[in-house]
């Protein structure tokens, strides 16, 4: 995986080439080295477009909400053999030093990126309980949140939301293993060939158990989130008592 300087001030307007990029996504990972003002609430930063050539951009700006040490994730339109770049807008012309890195190859799907070979999981986060206002994709290392009467995000709500994560399970040695899911929570969950789900929001805490060969298992899990309030967990026990997922238990 290449990770490569691309921005280190955020200035008025800059231009970010992407000519090595390649497939449908790409990461950013945003990293604070100063920064004049981290007294704002939501670190809305700067905006981010597409550009495919001569005056050819994408519709809308994108806005960057930006966290010190996070990678952000992109869905690329698809603009075969053009040159493509990104056009990236500050709210601030005070130079404030923050590095943006692009790191290549960026997440499943890229045509440069093998499954199941990076730390963490993608999740993608809609409003709506229906999986269709995509609002936020990211990298998240743990499926143990505790948002509380907030969201996960400023651009989600904090009631009536959903959320999809696409990657891997990834065990060292092969037997059953204990999936444990908290209470009152709607989901459908898929460990390789094995589904579940919930329909119930009554019901207390499910279990699964679940055999698993050393490697990767595909798993796909959406939950549904109708009031706020909400704490999600989906956790896991080796044989030893239930304990979060890890960055190293999950793969994308």
């Amino acid at each position: 995986m290449d990770i490569n300087l691309i921005a280190e001030k955020l200035t008025d307007l800059d231009f970010i080439p992407l000519a090595d990029v390649q497939g449908e996504f790409f990461s950013i990972y945003c990293e604070f080295n100063t920064f004049s003002d981290l007294s704002i609430n939501n670190y809305r930063l700067a905006y981010l477009r597409e550009k495919f050539g001569d005056n050819q951009y994408s519709a809308r700006w994108q806005t960057l909400y930006l966290k010190d040490k996070e990678t952000l994730i992109f869905r690329l339109s698809d603009f075969a053999g053009m040159p493509r770049e990104l056009q990236l807008k500050s709210r601030t012309t005070r130079g404030d030093l923050i590095r943006l890195y692009v790191i290549e190859p960026s997440i499943s799907g890229g045509n440069n990126s093998p499954e199941g070979t990076q730390q963490g999981i993608r999740g993608e986060y809609h409003a709506g309980l229906a999986l269709d206002d995509l609002r936020l994709t990211r990298i998240d290392t743990t499926l143990t949140f505790g948002w509380g009467n907030g969201s996960p995000h400023i651009d989600i709500p904090a009631d009536n939301f959903s959320v999809k994560w696409v990657g891997f399970i990834h065990v060292d040695e092969a037997k059953q293993y204990r999936f444990v899911m908290n209470k009152k929570l709607l989901y459908n969950l898929q460990i390789g060939g094995f589904g579940f789900q919930r329909n119930d929001v009554s019901s207390g805490s499910d279990s699964h158990n679940v055999d698993l060969p050393v490697g990767n298992t595909p798993l796909r899990l959406e939950i549904f989130v109708a009031d706020q309030n909400a704490s999600f967990n989906f956790r896991i026990d080796r044989g030893n008592g239930v304990e979060d997922l890890t960055a190293n238990d999950l793969r994308y």
